[in-house]
């Protein structure tokens, strides 16, 4: 059993993670899912906790990027469905950007867990009471 922390850079997820280590809980990974459409800070502040959890724990951040970046997504062809060859175009908050997270964070972490031959596995994810529905 492998125990993963999920780490967004956001309060809830940094604070979470620390906890977890704090307190000693297991944790073997620590994995920043990066969309590739962070702003410079963001990467700079993931850096600074990335060394910090080193420091103090001997963890390390892992980084793990998508195959393609939502740049070069927006322009591809849809490969399947009634949309098949056209042009996926800019996606709108109430229908497409959880296409591109799917995309970008689910698929991208189950293949490093497959790389990885991490089968079995606890996920530690943070979040605040109020996103507990979406």
């Amino acid at each position: 059993m492998k125990y993963i922390a999920t780490i967004s850079g956001g309060k809830d997820s940094v604070a979470m993670t620390d906890l977890l280590l704090k307190n000693g809980y297991p944790v073997d990974y620590i994995v920043f899912n990066d969309t590739s459409m962070e702003f410079k800070m963001m990467y700079e502040y993931i850096d600074k906790l990335n060394n910090y959890f080193k420091k103090r724990y001997k963890k390390e951040i892992i980084k793990i990027s998508p195959k393609i970046k939502f740049n070069k997504y927006i322009f591809q062809k849809r490969q399947r469905g009634e949309n098949k060859g056209k042009v996926i175009g800019f996606l709108s908050p109430e229908m497409g950007f959880c296409e591109y997270r799917t995309y970008n964070k689910e698929i991208a972490l189950k293949e490093w867990l497959k790389t990885n031959n991490i089968k079995d596995y606890i996920m530690y994810i943070g979040f605040t009471n109020d996103e507990r529905e979406s």
